[in-house]
């Protein structure tokens, strides 16, 4: 409804423009030129916004839904005002008895004694935070870590690795099954996340009401929403990428999981 409201609010303007535009150059405020750039790129913008909301009027389902109005909102929205916040994610493993790290994608397998680590690129500053909930419902926390001389916010467009080298991670064999790393990335820290982190018995679902920026209340309900996770994801498909995500139209920030076997 947020990033609807800015859309909304964004083609009042245009449409105000394009109302004053003959008006400036029949007043002399501007030239020939400037008068046919700016009607060029007026009349570009509501065609391209035609036919995205053929794309959202036809959605098929609630993800598509949710990328085509996106789409919109990059599109429409000024680029001073919107929030486009991508992620790269990249988990690289070293199996026992292997010599080099390689891509685990979404759902794969890890046995006992694997070293990992991972990478990371925004396309925009942002604060991230990353743990882990083991198959007994455990949390680690793996950055922000005061052990790793990096901290928030990480800058955008950069190659990141967690931790840095020649730091890695080593799953135990406590950790048995299915295991879940949270990524999340925000444009503004989140406070009530960073304080639940920081507590020695905190929960998952706490952590991810605290994703939201949310007052956490105890059991699954956080501000009245279901604790879940949130933005568009998918696979990676870029060398050394396990998966992408997004922000949501109007979001902020994302929270998404990913999921692998920890086997013996």
């Amino acid at each position: 409804m947020a990033a609807v409201r800015e859309v909304d609010s964004a083609v009042e303007r245009y449409l105000s423009r394009w109302r004053t535009l003959c008006m400036d150059y029949k007043n002399g405020a501007m030239s020939p030129d400037e008068y046919r750039g700016e009607a060029r790129s007026l009349r570009e913008r509501m065609e391209k916004l035609e036919s995205l909301l053929l794309v959202l009027e036809h959605a098929p389902d609630a993800e598509s839904y949710q990328k085509a109005l996106k789409q919109i909102y990059v599109a429409m929205v000024p680029a001073e005002q919107a929030v486009d916040l991508q992620v790269e994610f990249g988990v690289l493993a070293q199996k026992p008895g292997e010599s080099q790290y390689s891509v685990v994608p979404p759902n794969g397998s890890m046995p006992t004694g694997t070293n990992v680590y991972f990478t990371l690129r925004t396309s925009a500053q942002a604060h991230v935070y990353l743990y882990q909930e083991t198959p007994a419902g455990g949390i680690n926390v793996m950055f922000p870590h005061p052990q790793m001389p990096m901290a928030n916010p990480l800058p955008a467009g950069k190659d990141l690795r967690i931790p840095p080298q020649p730091g890695f991670f080593t799953l135990e064999a406590e950790g048995v099954g299915l295991e879940q790393v949270h990524i999340v990335a925000s444009v503004e820290p989140l406070t009530r996340l960073e304080t639940a982190l920081g507590k020695q018995n905190t929960t998952a679902d706490e952590l991810a009401c605290g994703a939201r920026d949310l007052s956490y209340n105890p059991g699954t309900a956080c501000g009245g929403a279901q604790a879940r996770t949130f933005g568009l994801a998918q696979p990676g498909d870029a060398p050394g990428v396990s998966m992408k995500a997004a922000n949501t139209a109007g979001a902020t920030s994302i929270h998404q999981i990913f999921a692998f076997q920890h086997t013996p």
